[in-house]
């Protein structure tokens, strides 16, 4: 799948997630810059590619931009790959460590009693 292709599909992708049409211009956007620097994002594997996000994200300069870009970029990873960039913390996935539950326990009674 040649660049172009790719941009097309995820001018749909984001289009049908519910994003609005100044959401999906500023992504589309993005991601064409991103992919004109890293053409090889297309064929990237999973990994690869989210070590080429990784650096172009780490490289842009600190703006207000920097948000929309990185997850412009992100969304395309999960395009590509049809699953979230990041896997959500699901704290009930956790057992339990008694030790550290006792610690905070202590804790809020000594904040409790401190007041």
């Amino acid at each position: 799948m040649q660049v172009d292709e790719h941009l097309e599909a995820f001018r749909g992708f984001i289009g049908t997630n519910g994003n609005s049409p100044n959401v999906c211009a500023m992504y589309f956007k993005r991601v064409r810059t991103f992919l004109g620097k890293h053409p090889e994002a297309t064929t990237a594997g999973e990994q690869i590619l989210r070590e080429l996000i990784d650096e172009y994200i780490e490289s842009l300069p600190v703006t207000s931009g920097i948000g929309v870009t990185a997850t412009a970029v992100r969304y395309y990873w999960a395009m590509r790959f049809g699953k979230p960039h990041f896997k959500r913390f699901d704290p009930r996935s956790y057992p339990e460590d008694q030790s550290i539950e006792q610690e905070c326990h202590e804790f809020e009674a000594y904040l409790v009693s401190s007041i």
